[in-house]
């Protein structure tokens, strides 16, 4: 009998069916060998119950083994669940455990089968226990800066190379690397990902694709509960990974923009004991200590707790203004049983201060304003408000679980729970207007800003592990609900006007007394979806999904007893096809959808239909096994239909219709790697070109999404050295640019210039550009037995840059920062 060939199985004489496969080119140029179990020891298999000889074909490809199977011994056999990271005998053995077969291997290393003798048990191959937390899973640690699992795109943990769509994924290593604080910094290297507005010490404030991401932010899957202004800011201190999925993603989640989702996962309770504390000080007079502390409460690890606090004060880069938080996230998890484990967790975080954008007047205003006596342009960090009366203050509480539940061999249920409440008061003065006499004067307007928010989330998961013939089905079915309230309260009154030349603060600001918004919001989801993930064989993955969803919104106004309600139904779906080379290599395509409720009526008096998008993506992803590299480039093509825009054809002031279609179609390549000699990487370029492409106003008509670059790449290596007289030092270096954007609106400063036409006056478009910029960041540290010592620095050479210009004013990006963390863990 001779051995197949090695790139395909041949099924040999009925009396002798051989089944093999040889070990895959690891990389480019590596010599192709019948892997020896040092040489591959682990693999990740998750394989349910099925028919025997399938499943050990199955293992024996993905370990690039070869075993040699008699039809007779294996007929009408079902295998047993094979699951973790094991050797290939290991794996095999598990497989026949029950069967009333044993495992041989012969001299060169191939695997036979035997029928056991009567009374004789399988020998199992030794398997090392290992901690819980030893194996990246989807929603534990990374390990490093190459992740390999997530669950954020299919619910299941699932290999990256097997998603059909563009996933990134940033883990705590590369965040505590880089000094990342929040969510923007942790993805400042990551591919589809804008920050439209700058220097921000309230929100998030991102963009994935073209689209509005901060929306579209989950935590631990379920969404983060918002109202109009009470969007809580995660501390990237509590978080395990945070993950960017790009695309429409509407099948799993319901209503979204089409350019994505970022889901952050929180740290978990660990059974290896840790803790930390961690003191940070740095520019504007920051201040921080944070301690991280986790281990199991008993002998078995079977009940573990992680307690997180965080503490700091700064100012900020705009005169006058400071930032303060003080943040508790307690988290506890019981492995009640076998097969069902409860995580707990629990957060309390407040945030207050006095915010003010960093933002100065753009040149077109100045343009515009000169006849009317502006003359000179305010300095970065200008304060346009009153310490006495500017205030935010925002309190985010939440409290939650998540049960996971082994029914059986191939069937699991897992149910994830959140209540969020959110008080949040914001007080702050905005110019509305300059003086028509001086124009370097401006006039301001006091406004208080009141939100009240209280909203549950469930989401309920069946997922199957099982076999038709030779194909395995990950069968996903799932029901989750979420509903809020929100008491939202407006006010708006005059406040003294500021001569941007000569300020003088300490004015007196009389309280707000025009009540311009008084509603409750009710808002409801349910959703009904359904998910395939169907292994046809070794190489070809085939994802298809569906989802039905009823949502409705209802707001009530106290100023008028009115109220208006909008229910909207969608079906959204989602198919993706992925071939898997044995080399790492992984091309895709797929197809998705999504839908996003828009609230409010046309000029007609009806209500707006949901916006509905869609994407086409092609790809390709690599990830040899052994290696950790992790190369990903995909093509989208995005289109966002019944699009909500503002109609100037046929007036003035203008009307909402639903009349508009936006497109985004790009390109995106990422890298990351971790290389030989203690480098490691994250690198992308993307390229954006979202527009406009139906639009009745000429002007508007094909025009880029405002703030939109097309144009983005960064670089960051890390280098840690090992050895020598400079063992456990590291630094790194990072280099950002972001592409020049436009804005294009209807220009409302041209009402103010009295010495225009009246045609220029009314109804005058602005096209406003925003330059592209390139900014350095850097990072030392050294490690000692349990301290480490961290020097980071952002925005190295303090590069002054506008990050959006409107025709009003430009928001400024952010400015060096400088961070020195000392960190104590035992």
């Amino acid at each position: 009998m001779h051995h197949p060939d090695t790139t395909s199985v041949r099924r040999l004489r009925p009396l002798a069916l051989a089944i093999a496969l040889l070990a895959p080119l690891a990389v480019p140029g590596a010599a192709l060998v019948h892997a020896q179990e040092n040489q591959r020891p682990l693999k990740h298999y998750d394989l349910p119950s099925g028919p025997l000889d399938a499943s050990l074909t199955r293992i024996a490809r993905q370990a690039g083994r070869v075993i040699v199977i008699d039809p007779q011994l294996v007929s009408n056999l079902k295998s047993s669940p094979v699951h973790g990271e094991l050797t290939a005998e290991q794996a095999l053995s598990r497989a026949l455990a029950g069967s009333g077969l044993g495992l041989t291997v012969s001299d060169n290393g191939s695997f036979g089968l035997r029928r056991l003798k009567s009374g004789e048990e399988a020998t199992l191959a030794p398997l090392t226990v290992t901690s819980r937390s030893a194996r990246e899973d989807a929603w534990g640690p990374v390990g490093g800066y190459v992740a390999k699992r997530s669950a954020t795109a299919t619910k299941t943990d699932t290999p990256l190379l097997e998603v059909p769509q563009s996933i990134s994924v940033v883990g705590r290593e590369e965040m505590d690397t880089r000094g990342a604080v929040n969510v923007e910094e942790a993805l400042r290297y990551t591919p589809g990902v804008g920050v439209p507005y700058g220097f921000d010490t309230r929100y998030d404030w991102l963009t994935l694709r073209g689209f509005d991401a901060k929306s579209g932010m989950y935590r631990d899957g379920l969404l983060q509960a918002t109202s109009t202004y009470g969007i809580p800011r995660a501390d990237a201190y509590t978080l395990e990974r945070v993950e960017v999925l790009r695309g429409p993603a509407s099948v799993l989640y319901g209503q979204a923009e089409p350019g994505g989702v970022i889901n952050m996962v929180s740290k978990k309770p660990a059974e290896t004991p840790q803790r930390e504390l961690q003191l940070r000080v740095g520019s504007h007079r920051l201040a921080e200590l944070a301690g991280d502390f986790s281990g199991a409460l008993d002998e078995r690890g079977a009940l573990r707790y992680r307690m997180i606090f965080v503490g700091n004060q700064t100012d900020t880069e705009v005169d006058k203004t400071y930032a303060r938080r003080r943040l508790l996230a307690p988290s506890l998890s019981w492995q009640i049983s076998e097969a069902t484990e409860l995580t707990v967790r629990a957060l309390y975080q407040q945030d207050d201060g006095d915010f003010a954008f960093n933002e100065h007047f753009s040149p077109y205003a100045l343009h515009y304003l000169r006849p009317l006596g502006m003359l000179k342009d305010t300095d970065a960090g200008f304060y346009k408000g009153e310490e006495k009366f500017n205030n935010i203050d925002r309190k985010y509480t939440s409290l939650g679980y998540q049960l996971n539940h082994r029914i059986n061999d191939n069937w699991s249920f897992r149910q994830n729970l959140r209540y969020d409440h959110i008080d949040f008061d914001y007080r702050y003065l905005t110019m509305s207007g300059v003086n028509p006499f001086n124009a370097q004067v401006v006039l301001r307007q006091a406004n208080i800003n009141d939100e009240r928010l209280a909203a549950w989330a469930v989401d309920n998961q069946v997922q199957g592990d099982f076999a038709t013939g030779t194909v395995a089905h990950t069968l996903l079915l799932g029901v989750d609900w979420r509903k809020s309230r929100a008491d939202e309260l407006r006010r708006s009154g005059n406040a003294p006007s500021l001569d941007t030349a000569n300020p003088v603060y300490g004015l007196p600001v009389s309280y707000p007394t025009t009540v311009n918004y008084d509603n409750t919001i009710d808002s409801r989801q349910l959703g009904v979806y359904a998910q395939d993930q169907l292994k046809l064989d070794e190489h070809w993955r085939l994802t298809l999904g569906g989802r039905y969803d009823n949502a409705s919104r209802e707001a009530t106004s106290r100023l008028n007893g009115s109220t208006s309600k909008t229910t909207d139904h969608a079906w959204t779906g989602r198919a993706g096809l992925t071939y898997l080379f044995a080399n790492g290599l992984a091309p895709y395509l797929s197809y998705s959808e999504s839908f996003k409720p828009v609230g409010g009526t046309d000029a007609d008096g009806r209500t707006f239909k949901p916006e509905l998008g869609r994407q086409y993506e092609v790809g390709v992803k690599y990830q040899p096994s052994g290696t950790q590299l992790s190369l990903n480039f995909a093509l989208f093509d995005i289109v966002k239909q019944d699009y909500v825009l503002t109609d100037y054809s046929s007036i003035s002031t203008g009307v909402r219709r639903q009349i508009g279609e936006v497109t985004s179609r790009g390109a995106e390549i990422e890298a990351r790697a971790e290389l030989p000699g203690g480098f490691k990487l994250s690198a992308f370029y993307s390229y954006t070109d979202a527009r406009v492409s139906e639009s009745r106003n000429p002007w508007e008509q094909d025009a880029r999404l405002n703030h939109v670059p097309k144009h983005n790449a960064a670089l960051w290596v890390d280098y840690t050295r090992h050895g020598g007289s400079l063992d456990r030092l590291g630094g790194g270096l990072g280099i950002r640019y972001v592409g020049r954007s436009e804005y294009t609106a209807v220009n409302s400063l041209a009402a103010y210039n009295a010495l225009l036409p009246p045609a220029q006056r009314m109804g005058a478009v602005a096209n406003v550009e925003s330059a592209a910029y390139t900014l350095v960041d850097a990072a030392l540290r050294y490690n000692f037995d349990k301290v480490k010592l961290a020097l980071n620095v952002s925005n190295l050479f303090d590069k002054k840059h506008d990050t959006a210009c409107l025709e009003s004013v430009c928001y400024a990006g952010y400015g060096r920062m400088t961070t020195l963390t000392a960190s104590y863990a035992w």
